[in-house]
């Protein structure tokens, strides 16, 4: 894993911010730079479709019921070597990235849990930003329990125990809802978007090392992962100071007329 020293508040290029809001599956997530001692990995698009050499899972769109484990995981294309790997379901590698494959159209189906798994994490780790773009079908992008929520859930291991850390401290729309087409579904046409979100844990109050660092979400029928980030840091970013950008950030950037984007806490998706 890449680890280097910085310094400052969370801050973000313009031109980052602009190529991310455009209407493009290309989209990525969000540079951060965080406090103290950081790592992080990214997967962009390329690095998870079905045509890149070596990639795990069903290689032909849109593999419907293939729910068979990953013969391999895929590693972060950019920092350093978490990977990603598939729990169940059919969350696979497609044309065009990781596409949730099904044949309904029901809203809110769940159709595959994937995991981020770093076995090298950040020495003395107290804050993990995770990003992540994906293109909502039927109204919705991640599983929304109805009794958990759609947050992914982070696990930490030390002392050779799995803990679950209980809902992120931080969870945001970064980018909301940017038109992606349309997609013909079994029961007629439907809008596709492209949401990009962010979450962040606390992780400050772990005394002993943590050896192992996971973070499972479920994406529902239809929905396709078009790329993923990992920032980990050992400052403690408490008090309400979010690793992530603050509404006031973005207000700035409105300003100078970056565009609209809209910042929001997580909340339950409606269909």
């Amino acid at each position: 894993m890449i680890k280097n020293i910085t310094s400052g508040l969370c801050a973000l290029s313009l031109a980052v911010i602009a190529t991310a809001i455009a209407p493009s599956a290309e989209a990525q997530t969000i540079n951060l730079s965080l406090n103290g001692n950081t790592s992080y990995d990214k997967w962009e698009t390329a690095a998870l479709t079905a045509n890149a050499n070596n990639k795990p899972g069903e290689p032909n769109f849109p593999g419907f019921g293939n729910a068979a484990a990953w013969p391999r995981t895929i590693a972060s294309n950019l920092g350093g070597d978490a990977e990603l790997d598939k729990v169940d379901g059919t969350g696979n590698p497609a044309s065009g990235s990781i596409y949730f494959g099904g044949t309904g159209s029901i809203p809110n189906d769940p159709k595959g849990t994937l995991v981020v798994r770093d076995n090298t994490p950040l020495a003395n780790l107290k804050t993990v930003v995770f990003q992540l773009q994906i293109g909502e079908a039927t109204g919705y992008d991640l599983y929304d329990d109805p009794v958990n929520g759609a947050d992914p859930v982070l696990y930490y291991t030390t002392g050779g125990n799995r803990i679950a850390l209980e809902g992120p401290a931080f969870s945001f729309t970064l980018i909301n809802q940017v038109d992606n087409g349309i997609f013909e579904a079994p029961t007629g046409p439907e809008p596709l978007y492209l949401n990009t979100w962010a979450f962040q844990w606390d992780l400050s109050g772990v005394t002993t090392p943590i050896t192992l660092l996971e973070i499972e979400f479920t994406g529902v029928e239809h929905a396709q992962l078009y790329s993923l980030q990992l920032d980990q840091s050992d400052f403690a970013y408490q008090n309400n100071v979010a690793a992530i950008p603050e509404p006031s950030t973005w207000s700035l950037l409105f300003v100078v007329g970056v565009g609209t984007v809209v910042l929001l806490r997580r909340k339950p998706r409606l269909a």
